[in-house]
């Protein structure tokens, strides 16, 4: 009896925090959004395609609003979580690349949070396709595999994504892409060219590809022994 409460407890706390956190969801993409528009602005740096920044947004606010439904009706449900940490990626980290650039062409001396927001662009949108395109689907719509079987297709591209962020986050250089200036990556290895351009490049792609195909035809697999709300 007595092992029972804390339980009860830690699962009330939990979903409590849950149901917090769910809410928060929204008000930080917007936040973000509107902190990267208005660096952007400050900073002098065109937009050359406004109407593609906005679908660009409005799309991944979709994700912002049922990842936050998710997360705070059924926090268990892996599907809430991943969307949500999708949206929030691609509304933060683009502001601080976009801070980065706006260091540069006001003051011309990189600080502390340039370097951090010039380094996270090396990284951060294969985690964002990845996750997107891959374990959304190979996860929907219980935010579990389909059976043990399909283990194998969500290990692949993980190792492939990890490599990839690894060697992203180790370059030898960061690059400010809006302003065409580069930085000195101070974690990076001496000679370490952009992870695209190393000869692993194309292995670590075809993983990616693997748990591409896998993500689609558990889609399929699922959709044909899928019944009633499940199928619908």
């Amino acid at each position: 009896m007595n092992r029972r409460i804390p339980d009860a407890r830690s699962r009330g706390w939990l979903s409590l925090l849950a149901h917090l956190a769910g809410w928060l969801i929204v008000p930080l993409y917007v936040a973000s959004i509107c902190t990267n528009y208005l660096l952007e602005r400050s900073a002098g740096l065109p937009n050359e395609h406004p109407l593609e920044a906005v679908v660009f947004w409005i799309g991944f606010g979709t994700f912002a609003v049922v990842g936050s439904l998710l997360v705070a009706k059924r926090p268990t449900n892996a599907i809430g979580w991943i969307m949500a940490t999708v949206a929030l990626m691609v509304a933060i980290f683009p502001a601080g690349g976009t801070y980065a650039a706006y260091v540069i062409v006001t003051r011309d001396q990189p600080d502390v949070l340039t370097v951090i927001g010039a380094w996270v662009q090396t990284w951060y949108w294969w985690l964002v396709i990845v996750l997107a395109i891959i374990y959304l689907p190979l996860l929907l719509p219980d935010g579990r595999l389909p059976c043990r079987r399909w283990l194998p297709v969500a290990i692949l591209p993980g190792i492939g994504t990890l490599a990839i962020v690894v060697l992203g986050a180790l370059t030898d250089t960061l690059l400010v892409d809006d302003v065409h200036y580069r930085i000195d990556n101070p974690i990076g290895i001496k000679g370490l060219s952009f992870v695209e351009d190393l000869p692993v490049f194309g292995v670590l792609n075809a993983l990616l590809i693997v748990g591409l195909v896998g993500a689609v035809a558990s889609v399929v697999v699922r959709f044909r022994q899928s019944r009633g709300v499940e199928r619908q």
